[in-house]
């Protein structure tokens, strides 16, 4: 029952994930009348306060009792859900408040989930349990997108967050079922913790690999701009939901692919392709912009990130079952979410003064600098499959 209700919990948690990083996005960049400034500002927010979050959870030291802060997080995000609900076109107006309470909710919800994701999933069934609940996760982004689409067009965001605000409330209850990791850390520094670590390429790379995520694919800022193209190009909530829903069904025959495992050399070759792939359609979009073209890019984008996003995870979570990092999940993923927070709040960064610009079209520039990182993210990614050599020869 344990596996199970954390594994549920992922999945709801995927569905109240649709409602907030897209339909809300919508609702939010009409009431600042399509400008990027407001967005940029409250992402940025968000980003900060999430990275905060993680350093005030490791002043727990060991972190024993993960489950409770597990809950605080589901707690914080509906205590948001309910900001929202209140506000509603006044959100604008309380731009930070709503932007530091969605931070802090996503820190204390991801830190101890990372945690017990860790020891729950043993990593000889990483692959298959990532692929397949990823696959599940696809199947309601495939229907709840088009769901939300229709719906919006008879109630407000206001009214669907009520049924969302139900969502938490089973998540609250499926947390119950949920044991705590039966590991915890023995105290040790993170500096000290890193300095141990840094010495291992294995680990190394998981950092790399975190840091690329971070200015690309795990809501980095480059999630951000293909979010306001989609607004910008398609506008109607209909049209973005049928969209979303077609992406997610590609992703989802993505998913069901890796989870039935790979050939490492096909993988490789999978990654390069997708790359050449995803940098001639930035370079053309940058070129000569069309609906068309974006909409090419983004089903590119669907297969192969969705192959290299599964293997990122695969990576940075298996390195936490190794002997010596298993003994300090607390420092080791507050590392790790630190090297991600660096790189998603300079992107955003950037992103801010684009909108203190003023300029949408400089956005597409934003894409073409994104090449860089995902260039880098492919090569680290393709240099990690000889893992058992690394483990003997580092001694893990």
């Amino acid at each position: 029952m344990d596996k199970k209700a954390f594994s549920l919990i992922n999945i709801i948690r995927n569905i109240v994930s649709i409602y907030f990083d897209t339909f809300f996005a919508i609702y939010f960049f009409n009431l600042t009348n399509y400008e990027i400034l407001p967005l940029a500002k409250y992402y940025l927010v968000v980003y900060t306060f999430l990275f905060l979050s993680f350093w005030i959870l490791r002043y727990n030291q060991t972190i024993k009792h993960k489950i409770y802060y597990y809950r605080i997080g589901i707690s914080l995000m509906a205590l948001y859900l309910t900001l929202i609900m209140l506000l509603k076109e006044n959100i604008v107006n309380h731009l930070y408040l709503v932007a530091i309470l969605k931070g802090l909710s996503e820190g204390f919800y991801y830190y101890p989930r990372n945690i017990l994701n860790s020891s729950k999933i043993t990593n000889d069934e990483r692959q298959k349990y990532d692929g397949v609940i990823n696959a599940i996760n696809q199947v309601s982004s495939i229907i709840i997108p088009l769901l939300l689409g229709v719906l919006l067009t008879f109630y407000t965001y206001v009214q669907i967050g009520k049924v969302i605000f139900g969502l938490m409330i089973v998540i609250f209850i499926l947390s119950y079922f949920v044991k705590d990791d039966s590991k915890n850390s023995s105290r040790i520094k993170p500096l000290a913790f890193y300095r141990e670590i840094r010495k291992k390429k294995l680990v190394r790379q998981a950092l790399t690999v975190r840091f690329l995520q971070g200015f690309t694919i795990t809501s980095g800022v480059l999630t951000a701009v293909m979010m306001i193209y989609k607004i910008l190009y398609f506008e109607s909530n209909l049209y973005i939901g049928i969209l979303n829903g077609i992406l997610a069904f590609i992703t989802f025959i993505a998913s069901l692919i890796y989870a039935h495992g790979m050939n490492n050399r096909l993988f490789k070759k999978v990654n390069i392709l997708t790359l050449v792939l995803l940098s001639i359609a930035i370079i053309w979009l940058v070129i000569h912009p069309n609906d068309v073209l974006f909409i090419v890019y983004l089903v590119v984008y669907a297969i192969g990130i969705t192959f290299i996003s599964l293997y990122c995870d695969k990576i940075t979570t298996n390195v936490s079952n190794l002997a010596f990092i298993s003994e300090h999940r607390a420092e080791y993923h507050l590392v790790l979410e630190t090297a991600l927070g660096i790189s998603r709040i300079s992107g955003y960064i950037v992103l801010l003064v684009v909108g203190l610009i003023g300029n949408v079209e400089l956005l597409k520039y934003l894409l073409l600098i994104s090449i860089i990182p995902l260039c880098l993210l492919v090569i680290e990614i393709n240099k990690s499959f000889n893992v058992k050599t690394l483990l003997k020869k580092e001694g893990f």
